[in-house]
């Protein structure tokens, strides 16, 4: 998938940041209760493997990147790598679940994953802008 969108950017400030990873929240959706006493019933979960590319306009300079990290566990794997020059900044982000269920004795490893997934997914992009 291709998208074009003039007005992803938050302004904070003087900088503009953008999230370029998947949009899924695993803690939301599968781990927000704080114990369980019945399974967590995930039933079929598709697997997330995104690219986002960001070229950089001029004037634009990356002051921050997502930083790059995977952990591969028996509930599921996640990935994020980066690569970036001068001219545009690659984001290619993997999730995959192995499980369909959790017990309440597995819940407490499998919402530390989750908690895990969500934050390598909530970094974002940091851009500045400079002057000639």
């Amino acid at each position: 998938m291709r998208a074009r969108s003039p007005h992803v950017l938050r302004e904070e400030g003087s900088t503009q940041s953008l999230v370029v990873t998947p949009g899924e929240r695993l803690g939301q959706t599968y781990a927000s209760l704080p114990r369980r006493e019945l399974d967590v019933d995930i039933g079929s979960f598709p697997t997330f493997d995104e690219t986002f590319v960001v070229k950089l306009g001029p004037g634009h300079t990356v002051l921050s990147l997502p930083k790059p990290e995977q952990l591969d566990t028996p509930f599921g794997r996640y990935s994020v790598e980066v690569n970036a020059d001068s001219a545009e900044v690659r984001v290619h982000s993997t999730l995959a679940l192995k499980v369909s269920r959790v017990s309440p004795k597995s819940y407490a490893d499998f919402r530390r994953f989750c908690q895990q997934v969500d934050a390598a997914f909530e970094q974002r992009l940091v851009l500045g802008t400079h002057t000639r």
